[in-house]
């Protein structure tokens, strides 16, 4: 009897590991074959009409897609159309959709969606954050005023797979456009169902990019697996996707050192590129980007409207040592237009506007002339200019905004008070779009190599204009720069644009810094050297085994 029950454990015991063995290896499997990546912080919204930011957008960038895309060199490629043909005027695009493009729930992707999600970008009760890069198609703008219905908008199809627009002007960068989630189609029934909120629970997402979400656990990750109707899936190499949001730097790349993502946030903690590369050799990547940080200068406050104090705190930001010091990287930045853009083209810039001669003053004798001018506007150590300057929580903001407020409470000398107000990204990033700041942390990463991509950010009535600012000139100067026929008039007419706003002081531009991400070896498909805008989609990567 002892022998039977001995024999029958033993078998139970071997059962048992054999059991648990292979869910393990299911368990190692199921990790393996899911890419895990940081976006440091939740995403505002999974709304493509809704996004203005980088978090945001890299989840949105592998839920939904557009007519054309970018890929991972930048250079545009047919995604849900199959062709395009453009007129003779370049007033009339004509996009030819996939036979095969399906939504996630098995739908098919129609010419109607485009219609809907176009129409839906323009009303002014669901209007979309880049609203304004629709502004050329017809009645466009007379529909985000209210004065007309959407469905007069220049867009139309001519059967369910052939989709049209037509614009009020010629653009040469309207193509460009078209990869913006703005351009995006959206499921109408989804939208219908669920209205304003339809994008607040993931499972309720219906999307026709590569991928379609599962999972959504705020402040933790977002979990992603391949979408099975999506029309090139099998071409997409990896199953499941989780994006973390890790906001501590030094947690990021601890994270990344245990084997427990296989990219980082693009911000990594401030060290030097060689301290990187002895820790992490061919797994970090130090690559160029066309991204600016800048201070904005709520100018419709009282005591930031006269220039003179805008100018005084912008003369007093120490660019060089935010540069060699705090982000340890990157070139100092001065330009509206980002000096970089369009293969350095804005690079001399500096030097052909008068008014900035003070550039190439010692940082002490800029000191000088900042408190002249602060004197000038009547303030003095008995009545000093108190600023609250707002920054955004997690990565090295805290080490900027204390090297900026430090500086001026120092060489200042009791004329300015400037404290500081640190924000969870959401928070910070609603109080900014609200104008609730005196002045405010923004960095702004290129949605396109063009110089407008920058220059509109200044223009009256963008969605990402978070100044106030409003120069009838410059809206003039960037209306007719899109309209040249040849790219030399497009560039004066841009480079114009730059000098006034500058100018102006609307904002303090101070670095254009290089990324670092850590990178496994494992990732395949991922192109850091020419892709300058840093975008990213998992559809173009691969799991090495």
């Amino acid at each position: 009897m002892d022998k039977i029950y001995i024999k029958y454990g033993l078998i139970v015991f071997i059962t048992a590991i054999l059991f648990f063995t292979s869910r393990n290896g299911e368990k190692n499997k199921t990790i393996e074959e899911c890419y895990m990546e940081n976006i440091a912080s939740d995403p505002p919204t999974l709304d493509p009409h809704m996004c203005d930011d980088n978090v945001s957008w890299r989840v949105i960038s592998d839920l939904f897609e557009g007519l054309v895309c970018y890929n991972q060199k930048n250079e545009i490629e047919l995604c849900g159309a199959k062709k395009y043909d453009i007129s003779d005027d370049g007033l009339t695009y004509k996009f030819y959709l996939r036979d095969n493009a399906k939504w996630s729930n098995g739908d098919k992707v129609t010419a109607d969606d485009y219609i809907f999600a176009f129409q839906r970008a323009v009303t002014p009760a669901t209007l979309a954050k880049y609203s304004t890069q629709m502004l050329d198609i017809v009645n466009a703008a007379d529909i985000i005023k209210g004065d007309l219905s959407e469905k007069k908008l220049g867009v139309s199809k001519e059967n369910d797979h052939t989709f049209v627009i037509k614009l009020k002007n010629k653009n040469k960068e309207f193509l460009h456009y078209l990869t913006l989630p703005t351009f995006f189609p959206l499921h109408r029934e989804t939208i219908n169902k669920y209205g304003a909120s339809w994008a607040t629970n993931i499972k309720n997402v219906v999307s026709n990019g590569a991928y379609k979400g599962t999972e959504w656990v705020h402040n933790s990750h977002v979990k992603l697996e391949k979408n099975e109707h999506f029309w090139n899936t099998e071409n997409v190499k990896i199953k499941n996707v989780r994006f973390l949001m890790i906001n501590n730097t030094t947690d990021d790349m601890n994270k990344f050192s245990s084997g427990g993502e296989h990219m980082t946030y693009y911000r990594l903690p401030v060290n030097s590129l060689d301290w990187y590369k002895k820790k992490f050799g061919e797994e970090v990547v130090s690559y160029k980007q066309l991204s600016q940080e800048r201070l904005i200068l709520n100018i419709k406050h009282k005591k930031l409207e006269d220039i003179r104090v805008r100018k005084a705190l912008s003369m007093t930001v120490d660019r060089d040592r935010l540069v060699t010091s705090v982000f340890k990287n990157g070139i100092p930045s001065y330009c509206a237009i980002l000096e970089t853009i369009a293969n350095d083209k804005f690079s001399k810039e500096l030097d052909t506007i008068e008014e900035f001669a003070w550039v190439k003053l010692g940082f002490q004798d800029r000191v000088e002339k900042a408190k002249k001018l602060l004197e000038e506007v009547g303030y003095t150590k008995d009545n000093p200019l108190i600023i609250e300057m707002a920054f955004p929580t997690g990565g090295n903001h805290k080490s900027v905004a204390e090297a900026i407020q430090t500086t001026w409470n120092s060489v200042f000398e009791g004329m300015v008070i400037c404290t500081l107000l640190f924000e969870d990204w959401s928070i910070f990033l609603q109080n900014m779009k609200n104008g609730k700041y005196d002045i405010c942390r923004c960095g702004w990463i290129a949605d396109l190599d063009l110089p407008s991509n920058f220059s509109m950010l200044y223009t009256t009535g963008n969605s990402c204009n978070f100044s106030g600012y409003s120069n009838p000139k410059v809206d003039t100067l960037y209306a007719e720069s899109l309209l040249q026929d040849t790219e030399e008039q497009y560039f004066l007419k841009q480079k114009e644009i730059n000098k006034i706003i500058m100018c102006d002081y609307v904002a303090i531009p101070y670095a254009s810094t290089e990324n670092r991400r850590l990178v496994s070896k494992k990732i395949k498909g991922v192109d850091f050297s020419r892709n300058k805008l840093d975008r990213f989609s998992t559809k173009y990567f691969e799991l090495a085994k």
